[in-house]
C-alpha cells in the first residue's frame, strides 16, 4: 500500500502461440488505405452509436503496439500493446470481450487507460484474416455498463466481420508480390 492505497496491477494480455503467423498477417494489410476507407469509418460510427457510448474504433494490434486506424471520439491513435484491452481480444478471438466496469475487473485495475484515462466499459470483437485475429472492432466509455447480452454481442461480432471483410481487402498475398 502507497499513503493508505492499495497498489492496483494490471495484466497484459498473453501473446497467442501463432504470434509469428498472426503478425504477419497484420504486416500484409496497408493500414494507411484502409484507415481512409468511408466504409470503415461507417462501421466504427455505427458501432459508437449502437452502444451509445463516447469513443469506438478499429484497433490493429501489431508488435508493440496497438494502432486505432479508424476512430471516433478520441484523437488519441492507438496505445502501447501492453496496455491494450484489444490484446486480450487477439489472445482470445473466439468471443466477444466484455468488461463492465473496469476499475473492478482484477485484469485492468491499475491500466493506466483505467486509472488516468478513464476507460470504465470496453466491448471488443476480434477482427479476422485467414483465421488469424488483426485486433478488435472496440468501444469504450467512461462509465460502467451492464454485461452485453447475446444479441448485443452478436451485433458486435457481425460489424467485426463486416470491418474484417474490408480490412481482406487491403491484405496483400504473397501472389501480389510476384
Amino acid at each position: 500500500m502507497m499513503a493508505g492505497r492499495p497498489l492496483n496491477f494490471f495484466t497484459p494480455a498473453p501473446w497467442p502461440a501463432d504470434e509469428a503467423a498472426r503478425q504477419a498477417r497484420v504486416d500484409s494489410i496497408r493500414h494507411i488505405e484502409a484507415a481512409a476507407d468511408p466504409r470503415l469509418a461507417e462501421i466504427v460510427a455505427r458501432a459508437a452509436a449502437l452502444f451509445g457510448v463516447g469513443v469506438a474504433a478499429l484497433s490493429i494490434v501489431d508488435r508493440n503496439r496497438q494502432n486505432w486506424i479508424v476512430r471516433v471520439g478520441t484523437d488519441i491513435d492507438g496505445t502501447t500493446r501492453a496496455l491494450s484491452f484489444c490484446g486480450h481480444v487477439v489472445a482470445d478471438p473466439g468471443r466477444v470481450l466484455t468488461v463492465r466496469d473496469a476499475a473492478s475487473d482484477a485484469r485492468f485495475a491499475g491500466n493506466p487507460l483505467v486509472t488516468a484515462g478513464g476507460i470504465r466499459f470496453y466491448a471488443g470483437a476480434p477482427l479476422m484474416l485467414d483465421g488469424s485475429p488483426l485486433g478488435a472492432l472496440c468501444v469504450t466509455d467512461t462509465s460502467a455498463h451492464p454485461e452485453l447480452d447475446p444479441a448485443a454481442q452478436a451485433e458486435l461480432a457481425r460489424l467485426a466481420a463486416e470491418a474484417s471483410d474490408i480490412l481482406a481487402g487491403y491484405a496483400t498475398r504473397d501472389s501480389d508480390a510476384a
